[in-house]
């Protein structure tokens, strides 16, 4: 059939729908072992935090929890969510990690730390087959006037065979303010580094109803 020589043809498309039958998001086979605050500053990440009072933070697609070692360095009291069971297990701070999907709802081991000062989700939003989700869902894991900090990689990552979508600027904005965040700075180049996103909860969304342009 033609459909099975197109999937044939480019495996990573099958891959990729294989993770959505099950239900999973698509993700390399290889734990995830970046370095913390790999492609963000993190200096920058630190000061918008303490300049917000945040006190618990959580990685939403943290891998092995290396950005949670260096929160927990930093002074938070830091948690991470994953959905390899495998990464907690290989963590060096496994017991800060919880197995979650943040596309879904939040499970009870999660509800029980809510409301949270911050979160900061690093190269993760582009695997979600459904990021609207998994944006309210962060919305709803934060006090009012939390923090949150996303980083989303450039436009060259289109073409990955784990990635969904590599939002651009505007996709991106548009929505953190469907799901009620209100971006306060950002930083980096979609056709450069990637963007990381400074945001803070303003309300449960949608913030504005906006215009076609």
């Amino acid at each position: 059939m033609p459909c099975q020589d197109a999937l044939l043809a480019a495996p990573h498309l099958a891959r990729s729908l294989a993770c959505r039958i099950i239900g999973s998001m698509p993700h390399n086979e290889k734990l995830s072992n970046r370095r913390p605050f790999k492609r963000v500053e993190e200096a920058r990440v630190i000061r918008m935090l303490r300049e917000n009072g945040a006190k618990t933070v959580a990685d939403i697609g943290c891998g092995i929890g290396n950005t949670v070692q260096r929160l927990v360095e930093h002074g938070f009291d830091a948690i991470g969510l994953t959905v390899n069971p495998d990464e907690i297990a290989t963590s060096g701070v496994g017991d800060r990690l919880i197995l979650a999907d943040i596309q879904q709802p939040l499970p009870d081991t999660l509800r029980q730390r809510v409301p949270l000062d911050a979160a900061v989700s690093l190269d993760c939003l582009e695997h979600l087959d459904n990021p609207l989700a998994g944006l309210r869902n962060i919305n709803a894991m934060l006090r009012p006037g939390g923090v949150f900090i996303a980083y989303i990689p450039p436009e060259k990552w289109i073409e990955c065979d784990y990635h969904v979508i590599v939002f651009t600027p505007r996709q991106m904005k548009w929505l953190f303010n469907l799901s009620g965040f209100e971006v306060q700075a950002t930083q980096g180049r979609y056709r450069g580094k990637g963007v990381t996103y400074y945001a803070v909860k303003a309300g449960q969304g949608p913030l504005r109803p906006g215009t076609m342009k």
